[in-house]
């Protein structure tokens, strides 16, 4: 039978009496620990650490090795006793190098009406690849050294103003239920917390200690995720308004106090002679009249808008304008050549074109929402505007009217200026009419405990994830605006929501864990999502220095570092000391002044 022997190897040093080295996941580098005899010359300073397992004694053809590039020594120190001298040496995996990188950028951030701002939307990989180059890993030029197919489709919102690239890395890790892996293959790799294999089996493998825990923490009896403001897409019909100087008021251009006496049928935009004192009003008429319009929505003229519901059922039709405010100012669909760009709103109906015919687009009865655009361009208003968000108006560059003759088959026709029959294609919120909450997309799951639910009588806890958005797009019947069916996108967004709720349950479920010391150094090891530690030790086990592998899942072994959760903690002390002492000088000189005293 072959004799096998462990050590270890690191340049610079000789004589390795025994060494210990464990890897984990985080960002954090992982520390080797070297018993060495004393040595004459000693030069080490970084390199390749290699754990090997090989049946030297028998010619070294059977051998298992690891090996860690671009470890740095850490300390180095001395101690003697009874026992003799002792030399302890201890080195640091690759990591070390990520504490130097920054990363800078503001991604998936939000309007003052919390609308996703489109041109700072990025990705949650993106985003996560962007830590990675900041931290100096070569995510472009060597894409097969990276595993990122864990990360999900989400848009993770991120402030960064010169921050560290890796407590970046391990916040947005947190927040996505993710962990952060350098691999034995030193391959860097983005894991679901909790799933990967299992340990290695103990029938293949003698085993030196096999311990199992359950450590439950407190739980909810579900998980709920809110999402942000359900977005509808709507076509809102609008009625012309002007400003008034008399009361400062807006109102509708019939109720205006400089209103021609024979109504607006006279006029001709841009010129409004007949208005009453024009030196006055002349102004105001040609900044507001036939170019502002409002969201026409009351009692007489209800909203009926598509996906809109409350916990009672298929909502009501809306009769209160603030019931949709502030709206949005883009629309649900999105652009053929872009996906992830929404489209701009647009204004379609019966107008007077500008022809010398005097006839207008279409005849108010006649107009189909489900022809705009493409299907019938000649519809759409081709004038810029504007959208008041919080007040529902929008106003054109230029000025917008019918013909009130000009609803014919026959040319010319008689022109008098007139309001005309406008639809506004954007995309709205709705508030609860009762509670005046808006309405959002929500979602919850059971918690379970042993493959039943935890019925501790508790409320869900809720999780916020508003940079997530329903959507819903009214079909119309052919011809009218009847709506027929709705278009959503619920089922796009459920693997988002289903993950950030399973990553959270996964937090809160007791993860089972347990750690296996196995006789030998083991072939073939990796840590993913579930296998979070692996150590190894060489030295005298025995009598045949064999080596020990330690590995756990869903565990930490603090008899050789402490938790990762532990870990993770004393990281985002520290990030936010550090940011204390950047943005308080107070701070930064009574740090100094203690660091001086020795305290």
């Amino acid at each position: 039978m072959p004799s096998y022997i462990a050590y270890a190897t690191f340049p610079g040093v000789s004589k390795i009496v025994g060494a210990t080295a464990t890897m984990g996941h985080g960002v954090t580098p992982s520390v080797m620990q070297l018993e060495l005899a004393p040595q004459q010359s000693f030069s080490a300073a970084g390199g390749t650490f290699s754990i090997i397992f090989s049946n030297i004694p028998d010619g070294g053809s059977d051998t298992i090795q690891y090996d860690w590039p671009d470890c740095k020594v850490l300390k180095h120190s001395f101690n003697r006793d009874s026992g003799g001298e002792k030399w302890t040496l201890q080195i640091v995996d690759r990591r070390w190098k990520w504490a130097l990188g920054r990363v800078s950028g503001v991604y998936n951030i939000r309007d003052e009406e919390g609308e996703l701002i489109e041109d700072r939307e990025k990705p949650a990989r993106e985003i996560i690849e962007l830590c990675l180059m900041g931290m100096g890993e070569d995510v472009e030029g060597n894409p097969s050294g990276y595993i990122l197919d864990d990360i999900p489709d989400a848009r993770p919102k991120v402030e960064w103003d010169a921050e560290d690239a890796a407590d970046a890395l391990a916040e947005i890790c947190d927040a996505l239920g993710l962990r952060v892996v350098l691999q034995l293959d030193n391959r860097v790799a983005i894991r679901k917390a909790g799933e990967g294999n299992q340990l290695p089996s103990t029938i293949t493998y003698p085993i030196v200690e096999n311990s199992l825990s359950i450590n439950p923490p407190e739980r909810p009896d579900k998980v709920e995720l809110v999402a942000g403001a359900t977005r509808h897409q709507v076509d809102i019909p609008l009625e012309a308004i002007g400003y008034d100087p008399m009361d400062e008021e807006i109102k509708l251009i019939d109720d205006l106090s400089y209103k021609p006496d024979d109504g607006w049928g006279s006029v001709f935009p841009p010129h409004f002679h007949g208005i009453k004192d024009p030196e006055k009003n002349e102004t105001y008429a040609k900044s507001w009249v036939f170019r502002a319009y409002r969201l026409k929505i009351g009692e007489d003229d209800p909203l009926e808008v598509a996906g809109w519901s409350t916990d009672e059922g298929e909502g009501d039709p809306i009769t209160n304008i603030k019931q949709v405010l502030p709206i949005f100012d883009k629309m649900v669909e999105t652009e053929k050549d872009d996906p992830e760009k929404r489209k701009e709103p647009i204004v379609f109906g019966r107008f007077w074109p500008g022809t010398d015919s005097g006839k207008n687009t279409i005849k108010k009865d006649d107009v189909d929402p489900s022809a705009v655009e493409d299907a019938d361009p000649t519809i759409v208003v081709d004038s810029d505007f504007s959208v008041d968000k919080k007040k529902g108006i929008i106003k054109f560059r230029d000025h917008v009217y019918a013909n009130t003759e000009g609803d014919t088959d026959n040319e010319p026709v008689e022109f008098i200026t007139g309001e005309p029959d406008l639809w506004l294609r954007i995309s709205v919120p709705v508030r609860d009419p009762d509670t005046w909450g808006v309405n959002r997309y929500t979602k919850d799951k059971e918690v379970e405990v042993n493959g039943e639910p935890a019925n501790f009588g508790t409320q869900p806890k809720t999780i916020r994830h508003f940079e997530i958005e329903q959507t819903f797009t009214p079909i119309y019947s052919s011809g009218s605006f009847n709506i027929e069916d709705v278009e959503t996108n619920e089922a796009d967004i459920e693997e988002e929501v289903d993950h950030y709720i399973d990553a959270e349950i996964a937090n809160l479920s007791p993860a089972e864990p347990q750690t296996i010391q196995y006789a030998n150094i083991l072939p073939g090891l990796e840590l993913d999502g579930a296998i979070s530690q692996i150590t190894f030790s060489t030295g005298s086990h025995g009598d045949n220095n064999c080596g020990v592998t330690t590995i756990s899942r869903n565990d930490d072994q603090t008899d050789f570092t402490i938790s990762y959760k532990e870990r993770r903690r004393l990281e985002r002390t520290s990030q936010a000391l550090k940011q204390q002492i950047l943005n308080r000088p107070d701070v930064l000189a009574a740090t100094i002044e203690l660091l001086r005293k020795g305290e």
